[in-house]
């Protein structure tokens, strides 16, 4: 059984996950055994690349803060060997980690990836809080009441908000990490959509034409299909509800 729970963060000079670089990673690893949290690695990084304003207005590191801290490949190689010397026993967990950290740490690392067991909440808060006010980690925690979101876009205060969605999750779906990620692993179909125009409507096709309003139109999906990243949950949702597939239709983690 894995018994370690890498529960980790990183803060980016943008949002595009095949060339954003760190300015701050963090990585917090519990052991099972003893129920005991051992910080891996807590760190600034220079990025060597530009921050862009947008990236800066939500996590607040300017150009000259970094300047003088780590190179974010030194960092990030720092998690990634961690996950590499104990790839038989760690679980990782992060919101959104699929699709985000855990490509950009790889890259960024210069590492070979090692695929391991992930508890993504943010893939755990889709399937079963469709409904949620909002699936960004900080609103989320608050919704749930899980504690405070105080100091969110930080790494270290991110993580921990990771780790109590975690004990959520598996309270509420009574699975272990391991069983979790496994869960995760398994593309499921959506009942909501959670992003941009349509959010909140229902993926697939209205019983009448009374209630289009409610639900994602076609014409949307044809635009998602030629032009999406899809995520593997998005790939089975579109198939099933509009035997449809994207042009991107594998999804690379």
């Amino acid at each position: 059984m894995r018994d370690i729970l890498l529960t980790f963060d990183t803060e980016t000079t943008s949002n595009k996950p095949e060339t954003a670089r760190v300015v701050q990673v963090g990585g917090v690893a519990t052991y099972l055994e003893g129920n005991y949290d051992h910080v891996v690695v807590e760190t600034i990084c220079n990025p060597g690349v530009a921050i862009s304003p947008e990236a800066e207005k939500v996590h607040g590191y300017s150009q000259a803060m970094v300047e003088n801290a780590i190179a974010d490949t030194q960092a990030c190689r720092e998690l990634c060997q961690f996950i590499c010397d104990n790839k038989d026993r760690v679980v990782l967990a992060a919101h959104n980690g699929i699709s985000f950290d855990v490509p950009i740490i790889w890259r960024v690392a210069e590492m070979e990836p090692v695929r391991v067991p992930i508890v993504d909440t943010l893939v755990c808060a889709l399937r079963t809080l469709p409904f949620a006010k909002s699936h960004k980690l900080s609103e989320l925690v608050e919704e749930l009441n899980l504690g405070s979101a105080e100091g969110a876009h930080d790494a270290m205060a991110d993580i921990a908000m990771v780790q109590n969605l975690v004990k959520y999750f598996s309270e509420g779906l009574k699975k272990n990490w391991e069983e979790i990620a496994e869960w995760v692993a398994e593309p499921r179909i959506l009942k909501v959509c959670h992003f941009g125009k349509h959010k909140g409507k229902l993926w697939g096709r209205p019983p009448n034409p009374a209630e289009k309003d409610k639900y994602v139109p076609y014409w949307y999906i044809k635009f998602m299909c030629d032009n999406f990243d899809p995520t593997p949950d998005l790939i089975a949702t579109i198939k099933a509800k509009y035997n449809m597939r994207f042009v991107k239709q594998e999804y690379q983690a």
